[in-house]
C-alpha cells in the first residue's frame, strides 16, 4: 500500500509540500543568465516549457522528468522548428552516454567554426560530424542539432542545482539577504507563472530581489521577539508603539500576512511569523497554525510539542489531536496515533480522520477496521483519491476495480492505481489489458517494481519470453540488492512464487556472476545480462552499391564498447553447435522478428545465450529487411563495434520467425473492464 499520513493527498496535516522539477529548473536557468547584459526576461508558457529571452535571441527550454537517449531525443528533435533567432535547450533528469558524447562533438564543432581557423579545416570538421551523425542515424537533424542543447539534472540535485546557482549570483554580485525567504518567494513566483503563461522581466526579478536585500521593521520585530530578546511589557510597547489595541490590530495584520503565506504554500514565512506571535499570544488558533506548519515542514517533534500547549490551553481540540496523530504516525509511534486520531474522532468525525485511522489499522494487519474506515472516509467524501486507492486492497475484484478507476479519474497521474489495476488483471489472466496499464505506470513512474516484475510476467504467460528477458533484466538491475544480494554466491539459485488465481508458478533464476543470471523460463533457459554497455538492436539490409538490389537481410546488434562486443562474439562461438566454422554456425541461431504497431521487437538465441530489444519505429530499413528475406529466405546476424569498427557477421541463417501482433492503446481509463470479461476471466482455467 503506497500512502501516508496525510490530511488529504498531502505529505502533512493541511497542505502539500515542496515544488515541482520543473520550477527547479526554471528558476536555476534564470540566475544562471540573470547577470548577462543581454538577459530580459523569462516566460513561462505550459506546465515543462519556459523560455528565456535576450536582446537578440531567446532559449526555448522543455523540461522532461525522464531519461534521455538518442532514440527519444529524435523523437523530440522532430517538434523542434528551426527559425530565426531562436535556440532549444532540453533539460532530462538524465542523458544517455552517447547523447553526451554527440553534444561533445557538436560544441566541437561550433568552437572551430567561431575560431580563426581556415576554411578548409572547418569543413573537414563539419562533414567529420555528420558521418558520426550518419552512423546514428541522425542525418536530417544536423541544422537543429546545431541550435539544440540537452543537459541532465537529476531530479533528486535539481533543488540543489538551483540552490548553487542561486548562490553563486547572490555572491558575485554581493546581495545580503534571507536566504530562504528570497528563494521561498521566487518558487512560488514561477509556480504562479506556469498555470498564467505569464513572464518575468528583468526589472520584475531585481525588484523581487531587492525586497529582500534590507529587512522590513516588521520582520526585525518579529525576530527580536523570536529570539526573546525583550522580556517587560514596556519594552515590548515602546518597540511596538501605541497601545494594547493598537498592538492588537497590529498583530490582527500580521496573522492576515501569514495566512496569505500558507494558501500561496509559503509555509517557511508564515511560520515564522506564527511563531514569532507564538512567544506573546498564546492562543489555540495561532498555536494550532505553528503545529500545523512544522508539521508540513516535517519538524514532527515540534509539531507535537505545540499540540501539547493547546491541549493545555484547551483539552477539546480536534486540530491538536488530528496533528498529534499524524506527526505520531510519521515518527513511527503507531500505538500513539492510533490514541490521539480516535480521540479527534470523537470531537469531530471528517473524511480526514477516518483515511488516516484506515492507514493505521492497515499497519497493525486489522483488514476489517481498515476497510471500514476507508469506506466511512468515502461516505463523507468521495473525491479523496488516495482512499479510493487504499480501499481496493480489500474489496472484491470488481469493486477494487471501481475505485481505482474512480481514483485514476482524481488523479490521472496516480501511478500507484494503474500498477494495482494492471496486477489485479493480471491476477485473473487478463495479461494484455494488464501490460497497458502496467507500461501507465511506467509512464510516471520508469522503475516501478510491481509494473516491472507485472510486465515480465505477463509476458510470459502470453508466450513470449524474448519480451520478458528484456523486462527481467530492468526488474532485477533495478532492484538488484533485493532480487540479487550480495550475499548471494555465484552457482547459487533462487527462486520467484507468483501466486495467481488460476495457479501457481515457481520461476527459478541463477546467478551466474555479478552481471549474469540465467532465468529457467517455460520455453528454456535464457542468460541475462543485467549490466550491459551501451548497445542497441538493429535490422535493416545491407544493399549493393547504388543501393537498387538487397544482398543480404540482417537483424544484430551495436555495441559501443569494445569490451562488449568481444564478449558478445564470444557468448555466441560459445553456445554455438560449431562455434569454429562461421558457415555452420548458423545453424545454431533462431532469430525471431516479431512487428507491432509502432516498433519491432527482435530476438536472437544461440544455445542458452540470447540478444533481444526494441527497435523504436518501423523504419525503411525494416522494410528492405522483409523485401530481402521474402526474395532470398535467408538472413544474417551482425555484431558490431562503434569504437574498434569491427564487425562480426554470421550469414545463412534461415531459421526466422516472422510475428505481427496488432495493439489496442489504452483509449480510455474508467469503464474499460466490464462485470463479463471479470467472471469470464475468473472463471477460465486458461490465459487470455
Amino acid at each position: 500500500m503506497d500512502t501516508y499520513f496525510s490530511k488529504k493527498n498531502t505529505g502533512g496535516s493541511y497542505a502539500s509540500k515542496g515544488f515541482e522539477y520543473q520550477d527547479y529548473c526554471c528558476l536555476s536557468t534564470v540566475f544562471m543568465n540573470l547577470s548577462e547584459n543581454d538577459f530580459k526576461s523569462v516566460s513561462v508558457e505550459t506546465i515543462n516549457d519556459f523560455t528565456i529571452m535576450f536582446e537578440t535571441y531567446e532559449v526555448c527550454v522543455q523540461v522532461k522528468r525522464q531519461h534521455i537517449n538518442i532514440s527519444y531525443a529524435k523523437t523530440l528533435l522532430e517538434g523542434i522548428e528551426i527559425k530565426k533567432d531562436k535556440m532549444y535547450e532540453i533539460i532530462g533528469t538524465s542523458i544517455s552516454e552517447d547523447l553526451r558524447n554527440l553534444m561533445t562533438n557538436i560544441m566541437w564543432l561550433k568552437n572551430i567554426k567561431n575560431s580563426s581557423r581556415n576554411d578548409s579545416e572547418k569543413i573537414d570538421a563539419e562533414e567529420s560530424l555528420k558521418k558520426i551523425l550518419e552512423k546514428q542515424k541522425l542525418e536530417k537533424y544536423y541544422e537543429k542539432l546545431l541550435i539544440t542543447s540537452f543537459a541532465p539534472i537529476p531530479e533528486d540535485m535539481a533543488p540543489m542545482a538551483l540552490y548553487a546557482n542561486y548562490s553563486y549570483w547572490l555572491d558575485t554580485n554581493s546581495y545580503s539577504c534571507n536566504k530562504e525567504d528570497l528563494l521561498n518567494n521566487m518558487l512560488l513566483k514561477i509556480s504562479k507563472m506556469r498555470s498564467d503563461r505569464a513572464y518575468l522581466n528583468k526589472e520584475d526579478l531585481e525588484a523581487t530581489i531587492n525586497q529582500y536585500r534590507i529587512e522590513t521593521a516588521v520582520t526585525k520585530v518579529l525576530d527580536e521577539f523570536y529570539d526573546r530578546k525583550f522580556k517587560t511589557p514596556s519594552e515590548i510597547l515602546k518597540i511596538l508603539g501605541g497601545d494594547k489595541e493598537e498592538i492588537l490590530k497590529k498583530l490582527e495584520v500580521h496573522i492576515i500576512e501569514a495566512d496569505k503565506y500558507i494558501k500561496s504554500k509559503d509555509f517557511s514565512k508564515a511560520l515564522k511569523i506564527y511563531s514569532s506571535l507564538a512567544v506573546l499570544y498564546q492562543e489555540e488558533a495561532v498555536l494550532i497554525n505553528c503545529a500545523m506548519l512544522y508539521e508540513v515542514l516535517d519538524n514532527y517533534s515540534e509539531a507535537i510539542s505545540y499540540c501539547n500547549k493547546i491541549l493545555q490551553l484547551n483539552p477539546r481540540s480536534y486540530e491538536a489531536y488530528f496533528i498529534l496523530g499524524t506527526s505520531s504516525g510519521q515518527l513511527n509511534q503507531i500505538d500513539n496515533a492510533l490514541e490521539y486520531l480516535n480521540k479527534a474522532k470523537e470531537l469531530k468525525e471528517t473524511a480526514e480522520i477516518y483515511y488516516n485511522l484506515g492507514f493505521i489499522y492497515y499497519l497493525r494487519k486489522d483488514n476489517d477496521k481498515a476497510y471500514s474506515c476507508y469506506r466511512k472516509c468515502l461516505e463523507l467524501d468521495d473525491t479523496f483519491a488516495d482512499a479510493h486507492l487504499n480501499i481496493s486492497d480489500f474489496t472484491e475484484k470488481e469493486n477494487a476495480i471501481f475505485h481505482l478507476d474512480r481514483a485514476i479519474e482524481l488523479n490521472s497521474h496516480m501511478y500507484q492505481a494503474y500498477g494495482k489495476k494492471g496486477e489485479l488483471l493480471r491476477d485473473i489472466g487478463l495479461h494484455n489489458h494488464a501490460i497497458r496499464y502496467f507500461k501507465k505506470c511506467l509512464d510516471y513512474d520508469k522503475t516501478n517494481f510491481q509494473a516491472l516484475k507485472g510486465i515480465s510476467l505477463c509476458l510470459l504467460d502470453l508466450g513470449k519470453p524474448e519480451e520478458a528477458a528484456i523486462y527481467f533484466a530492468d526488474w532485477i538491475s533495478e532492484y538488484k540488492e533485493q532480487l540479487l544480494p550480495s550475499k548471494m554466491n555465484n552457482g547459487q539459485s533462487n527462486m520467484i512464487v507468483d501466486i495467481t488465481w488460476h495457479r501457481t508458478r515457481f520461476l527459478h533464476y541463477k546467478k551466474i556472476d555479478e552481471n549474469i543470471i540465467r532465468v529457467d523460463m517455460p520455453y528454456g533457459s535464457v542468460e541475462i545480462n543485467i549490466s550491459e554497455g551501451k548497445c542497441f538492436i538493429f535490422i535493416g539490409c545491407l544493399m549493393n552499391l547504388d543501393k537498387s538490389e538487397a544482398v543480404l537481410p540482417i537483424v544484430g546488434k551495436l555495441y559501443e564498447n569494445e569490451k562488449e562486443f568481444l564478449k558478445c562474439v564470444t557468448s555466441i562461438k560459445n553456445n554455438s553447435i560449431l562455434p569454429n566454422d562461421n558457415a555452420t554456425m548458423a545453424k545454431s541461431i533462431k532469430v525471431l522478428v516479431r512487428e507491432y504497431n509502432d516498433r519491432i521487437f527482435i530476438s536472437i538465441d544461440v544455445g542458452n545465450y540470447q540478444m533481444s530489444g526494441f527497435t523504436d519505429m518501423i523504419s525503411d530499413g525494416y522494410r528492405n529487411f522483409l523485401n530481402g528475406y521474402n526474395s532470398k529466405k535467408e538472413i544474417g546476424v551482425l555484431i558490431s563495434c562503434l569504437d574498434s569498427k569491427k564487425d562480426f557477421l554470421i550469414e545463412g541463417i534461415i531459421n526466422v520467425t516472422l510475428e505481427k501482433f496488432e495493439e489496442e492503446p489504452l483509449k480510455k481509463l474508467k469503464n474499460d473492464i466490464t462485470k463479463e470479461m471479470l467472471n469470464k476471466a475468473m472463471e477460465s482455467d486458461s490465459n487470455n
